[in-house]
């Protein structure tokens, strides 16, 4: 009898734990059963053996992987010396500037304990350090050190290259400065010139009002100054500095506010994989392994009761801002229009420097297309994200309202620069092939960057309903469905400009009313809103046209402006709103379920090959007027979903019509006999450059989830020799930030990137084994998943 009531109290359980992280999936924090919120022997919190014992004037590191161990709160150093029980601040060189702080509202309470934090934008909280002494580092990137201005030469060389394994990150008087960089990443030290915050912000959770939400396990350092070249000389940008499972926060609720080290290193190289193919993305510094077994953290990552302790991590990320939507809304309801205006102009400062310097992505149309000037300055700056050469206050709103008290100016500016920024990201996502996962407002960028990429995925076989997040059953956030609920979360945004009553806040009692205490002349006009909101269609239909046409080697063209911008009342699921080579190339995708990473490879091939076995070309022609070996060739080309799958009669039918749109565009057709040589020059030139911005290697999720995991299982280092895995994740971070590179241990590639050994491997300076590993790690990347690896899965219970 007991039994059987332990299985019905599981699945009771397991049901609650579905349900509440299906409307509260945020940063590995959802509310869940006191069933699930678990601790390790001898911890300190609600749920724990332990009740915690510190002084007033100090924080304790509770909850479910706590250790009890005080530490002084923020504003309390001199009476925690007193004491002598104060973390000690350390100087590793670099500044750090206090923007946010002294722009938004600040939380007067400095504790870290949950509470609801009525007054305040951000709340001041110090990173808690791991119980272990040691941590070590992953991985790190170089060219985000150096944007960073981090120490350069040998401590910085020796950090990146060892593992910080022999550092004490709790002593005191650290020197050594390779310790310092690792005792500050991993959140043990703090710099001298650091008051740590970590961000309010509410939101919408798949369609519900969430009420109070916030940085459960990330906390900002502050800001670090570097200098661009803009539109107008030398641009000072500031670049928010973010430990991403540092510690519980006021806004940690019932989670540890620790992060898992498998789902960090996934994160990492999505993000060096975004920002590599085009796509703003937040940058990712450097990845910190704790100890599993002082600092492991309970996971239960598709809730159905067969949790574990994980290792433990740390990511420290940076971008211009990481507030969101959901900053606004909570400011909205809970301080009013002025608080809000705070945060506008915050947003908006940021978004004047990325206009004027241009996203890192963007690099993208110098590196890899090979004729970007031919796009159009529209498509260039506002597509790809290029920095603004032309003057901005012709183009943007930002210059004439940075001095305005009015905030209704302020609120309309904000909304406009976002909806096209946010339709422009996501035309991205859907050229890629990527997946969010989960698009609550509180995981949309108020700078309309990619962020919190907790769950997300890249397309491996086609399929417009593809969704990695496991618990999202009904599909809210599939890969197809990226635009409209990208144009929701923007009405929501707009619902808090304009005091609106939220959509679906059923949490809290002022639903109804809360726009009633403050002054109404100050918000948005709902009019106005409505009007700006209008624009997200036309500018997704001119990116997203212009995006896919760069991909399939075709230069869009000026008159794309006219053709793919108008709002013709229909939305995105409307073939007239796509150029017909895109339409075409979208339908060939669906039937044949082709891998998106190597179709956009092999197609070329395979029309070279046609072009090379059957000169005379025209509208007519088509795979099924070749003789067999031709045909054998197609069916090898087109078998691009996985290896064990066939290829069917409608695929090669949908090929055909992608074949006769290319045809269109090269002018083929019967009625010129001397057509065929120009035909042909123009199908080859259209291929070489789909070939040329088609990248090499994919993000395969199975295989970078076995590489991440492989680093959680092995061994701590107990040295500054680097074990294998840690070297294969930093060697995927430099294959996913150069994708389009071919193989260097191949010699003879096509593309002439290594013609001799010498050339080739021997240049890296690695041993034979370590030779052998990389390559079968670049194989992985570049192949086609199997049959069961093809579609991967996460969930935010495994973060």
């Amino acid at each position: 009898g007991s039994l059987m009531v332990r299985k019905k109290m599981k699945a009771f359980f397991g049901f609650l734990v579905a349900f509440n992280v299906a409307v509260s999936c945020r940063d590995g924090n959802a509310k869940k059963p006191p069933r699930f919120v678990q601790c390790m022997t001898g911890r300190y919190g609600t749920e724990c053996e332990h009740v915690c014992d510190c002084e007033e004037y100090e924080d304790c590191n509770d909850g479910p992987s706590g250790d009890g161990k005080c530490s002084c709160m923020i504003g309390m150093d001199e009476k925690c010396k007193e004491q002598q029980n104060v973390i000690l601040s350390l100087n590793i060189g670099l500044e750090l500037k206090k923007w946010t702080l002294n722009s938004v509202s600040v939380d007067s309470n400095t504790k870290r304990e949950s509470r609801q934090v009525q007054e305040g934008t951000i709340s001041r909280v110090r990173p808690t350090p791991f119980s272990s002494p040691h941590a070590r580092c992953v991985v790190l990137d170089k060219d985000v050190a150096a944007l960073l201005n981090f120490p350069s030469g040998r401590p910085l060389t020796e950090f990146q290259s060892g593992t910080g394994a022999t550092c004490n990150l709790h002593a005191d008087g650290i020197t050594d400065s390779k310790c310092g960089i690792l005792a500050v990443l991993s959140g043990a030290k703090v710099m001298n010139n650091s008051e740590p915050y970590s961000h309010r912000y509410g939101g919408h959770q798949f369609g519900s009002y969430a009420g109070q939400l916030g940085d459960g396990r990330a906390i900002s350092l502050g800001e670090i100054e570097s200098y661009h070249d803009g539109v107008h000389g030398s641009i000072s940008v500031l670049h928010e500095l973010s430990l991403k499972g540092s510690g519980r926060t006021p806004y940690s609720r019932a989670g540890d506010g620790r992060a898992v080290l498998v789902s960090l290193i996934r994160e990492y190289l999505g993000a060096v994989y975004l920002n590599a193919l085009g796509v703003p993305v937040i940058r990712s510094l450097a990845v910190v392994a704790g100890d599993k077994e002082s600092d492991g953290v309970f996971r239960d990552e598709f809730y159905d009761g067969r949790g574990a302790y994980e290792t433990p991590g740390v990511l420290a990320r940076v971008a211009p801002s990481f507030m969101r939507f959901g900053s606004v809304q909570i400011a909205a309801k809970r301080e009013g229009p002025d608080a809000v205006a705070q945060i506008v102009r915050r947003a908006l400062k940021s978004l004047e420097q990325l206009q004027q310097i241009g996203d890192p992505s963007s690099l993208v149309l110098e590196t890899v297309y090979p004729s970007p000037e031919s796009l159009s300055n529209k498509i260039r700056e506002e597509c790809f994200f290029k920095a603004f050469r032309q003057d901005a206050k012709k183009k943007s709103c930002i210059a004439d309202i940075n001095d305005t008290s009015d905030t209704k100016s302020l609120f309309e500016c904000l909304l406009r620069e976002l909806t096209l920024r946010v339709a422009a990201l996501v035309a991205a996502w859907q050229s890629v092939g990527f997946a969010h996962g989960v698009m609550n407002t509180d995981n949309m960028s108020l700078l309309g960057i990619t962020i919190d990429m907790n769950v997300f995925g890249f397309m491996g076989p086609y399929d417009p309903n593809y969704t990695p997040n496991h618990i999202d059953e009904e599909s809210r956030y599939a890969f197809v469905q990226q635009p409209k609920m990208a144009l929701w979360n923007l009405e929501r945004l707009a619902d808090a400009l304009t005091g609106q009553q939220f959509k679906n806040d059923m949490r809290e009692a002022d639903a109804s009313t809360w726009f009633e205490k403050f002054d109404k002349s100050k918000w948005l006009p709902k009019k106005s809103a409505t009007e700006i909101l209008h624009l997200f269609q036309p500018r997704y239909q001119l990116c997203y046209n212009a995006r896919v046409l760069s991909k399939l080697g075709v230069n869009p063209g000026f008159d794309i402006e006219a053709k793919y911008m108008t709002n013709s009342g229909g939305f995105f699921e409307d073939v007239t709103l796509y150029h017909p080579l895109v339409q075409a190339w979208r339908s060939f995708l669906e039937v044949s379920h082709a891998d998106f990473t190597r179709v956009h490879r092999l197609f070329p091939e395979a029309v070279t090959g046609m072009i090379e076995s059957q000169q005379q070309l025209n509208q007519n022609s088509d795979v099924t007027s070749f003789d067999e070996s031709v045909e054998e060739q197609w069916s090898r080309w087109l078998d691009l979903r996985t290896k064990d799958n066939s290829v069917q009669h409608s695929d090669l039918t949908q090929f055909n019509a992608v074949l006769r749109e290319y045809m269109n565009l090269a002018k083929c057709n019967d009625s010129h006999s001397d057509m065929p040589g120009i035909c042909i020059m123009k199908l080859k030139s259209m291929m070489q450059t789909m070939r040329r911005v088609s990248p090499v290697y994919g993000f395969r999720s199975a295989a970078i989830r076995k590489l991440a995991q492989s680093v959680a299982n092995s061994p701590l280092a107990t040295s500054e020799e680097v074990p294998e895995s840690y070297k294969l994740v930093r060697e995927a971070a430099d294959v996913l930030k150069s994708p389009f590179q071919w193989d260097p241990w191949e010699p003879n590639d096509d593309q002439g990137q290594c013609t001799t050994e010498n050339n080739c491997g021997n240049e890296l300076h690695i041993g034979a084994e370590e030779t052998k590993m990389f390559k079968k790690l670049r194989e992985v990347l570049s192949d086609l998943p199997s049959r069961e690896e093809a579609v991967v899965k996460t969930s935010c219970g495994g973060q």
